[in-house]
């Protein structure tokens, strides 16, 4: 993925508020001002997570991931920063949950690291302006906020899809990092370099990635939507994922996560799954890829997909969760690949649709559910072939003949010879 790849972004537009008195101390690093469901902390290296409630002094160094939205306050209340997920899908990235770390302010009045999701930062100053620091992929930047001025950030990362030989290899995914003014003024300090930045119409927009290294500027001749603006069907949306979330923050949030995964309501299903990811709970991840719904294999799809694209080491995590699972290197290896998906090239070749419909009937129905993933996506003429990974032999087998009449063996989907011929 790359920064040409990027649509116009929507992010959060927050609304100035005033000052929250908040006691400064050394190596305060910030404080809660609000949970929307659950805001749960984890100290490096642990693999325990903790509710955090209003009120509560935030840890320095932890990793704090809300679901689906929470509300911080820097130590000496001169910023807030919103963490948020997009509901409405508003945004080009699947961003499931928000996840950042604080650390003690040192020169700015908030530092964070920006892990993923969404993260919106005010300044509440009456008189004057905030700075905040980012940290992220190795770079430091610093923003300066004016006067009621609120600006959105987006992280997302991702793999490139392609065949791959080696999965043991510390690979980084591709990362993209947005900046949108959404409100007032603001100097974003990139360290070689800065650039002011204002809300629409002018120069609201910066794009970075970690393949080019150089930000791209953008202008909006618009405000972009604000996602506070929520339609109705967006409120109870929210609404319901809120209490999915304080069912999180109840007790065991990785057993509260696998509850709402057994759920008979469709929200709390996928609420669970994606809280299952969140949370790094691989194990019940991977089970829900074999789920009897439908609706919870898809969702986990796209919840491992959007994992693995964390950061680097994410593939040689879930590489040894699927061979300690029992899985052959072979079938580890397919699993991944089928997660990582196909690059250009190997789309326009019989071969990877040869071996999709092969892997309709594969011993695991992982990979039955994947390879069918694909194939739907791939060949959209098949997406009413009555399907089911998790179905008996006989079932898969009329399925896999349906697929061979639309794919014929050695043969390319009708719109991709189309399209190879153009």
């Amino acid at each position: 993925m790359t920064r040409a790849m990027l649509p116009r972004l929507y992010l959060v537009a927050l609304v100035t508020a005033c000052a929250v008195p908040v006691a400064a101390r050394a190596q305060e690093s910030g404080k809660v001002k609000a949970v929307d469901g659950a805001l749960l902390a984890r100290a490096p290296g642990q693999a325990t997570w903790r509710p955090l409630h209003a009120g509560d002094a935030v840890p320095a160094g932890q990793l704090l991931v809300a679901l689906p939205q929470a509300e911080l306050i820097s130590p000496d209340g001169a910023v807030r920063a919103l963490m948020l997920a997009d509901l409405g899908r508003h945004t080009p990235f699947p961003v499931l949950e928000s996840a950042l770390t604080l650390y003690p302010p040192e020169g700015v009045d908030l530092d964070l690291g920006l892990d993923r999701g969404i993260v919106g930062v005010t300044n509440l100053k009456e008189k004057g302006s905030a700075r905040v620091r980012f940290r992220f992929h190795g770079q430091r930047w610093e923003l300066t906020l004016k006067q009621r001025t609120s600006v959105g950030v987006e992280i997302y990362g991702r793999h490139a899809p392609g065949v791959r030989t080696d999965f043991h290899k510390v690979t980084d995914p591709v990362a993209n990092v947005v900046f949108v003014v959404t409100k007032g003024e603001a100097f974003l300090d990139i360290g070689e370099e800065g650039h002011a930045l204002q809300a629409a119409p002018g120069t609201a927009m910066l794009i970075w990635d970690n393949v080019s290294h150089a930000p791209e500027l953008r202008t909006l001749e618009k405000p972009p939507h604000s996602l506070r603006d929520r339609k109705d069907q967006e409120a109870k949306l929210f609404e319901h994922l809120r209490s999915c979330g304080q069912c999180l923050a109840a007790g065991d949030p990785v057993t509260a996560a696998a509850k709402l995964v057994a759920a008979d309501d469709l929200v709390e299903r996928r609420a669970g799954v994606t809280s299952l990811g969140a949370l790094d709970a691989l194990g019940p991840l991977l089970d829900a890829l074999a789920d009897t719904r439908a609706d919870v294999r898809e969702q986990a799809v796209l919840v491992l997909r959007h994992w693995l694209g964390r950061g680097p080491g994410q593939l040689e995590r879930l590489h040894q969760e699927l061979r300690q699972r029992g899985l052959s290197e072979a079938n580890a290896r397919t699993v991944l690949q089928l997660l990582l998906g196909f690059n250009d090239a190997e789309r326009a070749v019989p071969a990877t649709y040869d071996l999709l419909i092969e892997d309709l009937d594969h011993r695991l129905p992982t990979v039955r559910e994947l390879a069918h993933w694909h194939l739907v996506r791939l060949a959209p003429a098949g997406r009413d072939i009555p399907y089911d990974p998790t179905a008996g032999a006989e079932a898969r087998r009329r399925a896999i003949q349906a697929w061979r009449d639309v794919i014929p063996a050695g043969q390319l989907p009708r719109r991709e010879r189309n399209s190879a011929t153009r």
